[in-house]
């Protein structure tokens, strides 16, 4: 039922392709539908009009019929629903399209059935070859606890493993990638992460936030083949949720790459708003690039950076210990280490007209945000969008109420909720 409610939303994107008619002769036209508009002076209405990639006309079927030419694609709805494409503010592209070719693990809910799966997806692997993605979420399982090394060991035979929880706060690695790392008992936290250890010391192959950096860097970069597969699978997903634009978060230019070489070829479907991290504020600055640089399809001008962490990885920021970790209250990002280092980011890329993103999570996180966003200058002295996006487990941030009352203080933002996880 959910594909035939939303099997005509998209039909609006392969419009995209087509040369466009003469004159005022629509390319597609969708009618006997049941629209909603969204629009609260027109509801409804029975039929819809496209001309290139721009809706002309909504109304009934007899009004909007009139656009029809004779190279006009008509399709008639047969009452089914028709709505307006959504769109999905938290994707990352490259990610989520890779992960669905990896292993499975959202949905597991013991650890034997965590072993299993990660072993049946190692069989179909060759020899030496990384496993990775993962999504799992330890919370599900019963009795629930952080995985370790030793888990992974047994099922990932001579493959190097780094599989993320849900959260992609959280990466456990097996001894072998863990070797590859160079991460030993003698291997310090970096500012902004947390190298999990048992009562020995030694590493339990969980590694939080920028503790994840460590393992990353040894993994292999992905091909720009794996790239294009990725993002061909992340176009499909949304395509079959009727997701027609998305914000980008945390791209790479050779992820950017392969979405512009779609682009030039007719064959994206959706318009992404791509958002590199605020480590390449300088890459942007000197290319000259401000607010929603591009075209309709492809913009860039935006930059993400990290206050904190997640709340499942007990690493977002709070002022106050965990009540089911006392002694524990999440850490600063790395990307606020020091101080300076973003204030400087922040202060470049609003001088050059660039929107900041900001995940705030913890209260002392969105506190800490909130004080740097007062130092920038008012809102519509620059060009610059300045919001925060404190993003939650269930789309509420987790503010006390004096970070919520910072937040009604500062001149200098549109504050925005987003859910995460």
């Amino acid at each position: 039922m959910t594909r035939v409610l939303f099997a005509l939303i998209v039909l609006i994107v392969p419009a995209l392709a087509l040369a466009g008619s003469s004159g005022g002769d629509a390319d597609l036209i969708i009618h006997h539908a049941a629209i909603w508009t969204v629009n609260a002076a027109q509801p409804t209405a029975t039929a819809v009009a496209v001309i290139r990639d721009r809706i002309i006309a909504v109304g009934s079927d007899k009004a909007v019929l009139r656009w029809r030419g004779p190279q006009t694609r008509v399709i008639d709805a047969r009452g089914r629903r028709l709505l307006p494409g959504f769109n999905d503010s938290h994707v990352h592209i490259f990610d989520g399209g890779d992960s669905l070719a990896s292993v499975q693990l959202s949905d597991v809910d013991d650890v034997g059935t965590f072993s299993k799966r990660i072993a049946d997806f190692a069989a179909t692997r060759p020899p030496d070859t990384w496993i990775l993605n993962g999504n799992w979420d330890e919370t599900r399982w019963q009795p629930n606890g952080l995985p370790t090394r030793q888990v992974l060991d047994a099922v990932s035979g001579d493959h190097p493993a780094a599989l993320w929880r849900y959260d992609w706060h959280t990466l456990l690695g097996n001894s072998k990638a863990l070797a590859l790392a160079g991460i030993t008992a003698t291997t310090r936290d970096p500012p902004g992460g947390v190298i999990v250890r048992d009562a020995k010391g030694e590493p339990t192959g969980a590694l939080k936030d920028a503790a994840t950096a460590l393992l990353e860097r040894v993994i292999p970069p992905p091909s720009a083949d794996r790239r294009r597969e990725a993002l061909d699978r992340t176009l499909n997903e949304a395509r079959s949720h009727g997701v027609t634009s998305i914000q980008a978060l945390l791209l790479d230019y050779e992820t950017i790459a392969v979405i512009a070489d779609r682009l030039s070829k007719g064959t994206l479907t959706l318009r992404i708003y791509a958002i590199p991290p605020i480590s390449t504020i300088g890459d942007q600055v000197r290319l000259g690039l401000g607010h929603a640089f591009g075209g309709p399809y492809l913009r860039i001008g935006a930059l993400k950076a990290f206050a904190d962490g997640s709340l499942g990885s007990h690493t977002a920021f709070f002022f106050d210990d965990y009540t089911d970790q006392p002694g524990t209250h999440g850490v600063l990002a790395g990307d606020f280490q020091p101080a300076s280092k973003i204030r400087d980011w922040m202060m470049r890329a609003d001088d050059a007209g660039i929107q900041l993103f900001t995940h705030a999570i913890g209260d002392a996180g969105i506190s800490t945000t909130l004080d740097l966003y007062q130092e920038l200058p008012p809102l519509g002295s620059s060009p610059a969008f300045n919001p925060i996006s404190p993003w939650t487990t269930d789309g509420s941030p987790t503010s006390e109420s004096a970070a919520i009352d910072q937040a009604a203080r500062t001149p200098t933002g549109h504050f925005s909720t987003m859910a995460c996880d």
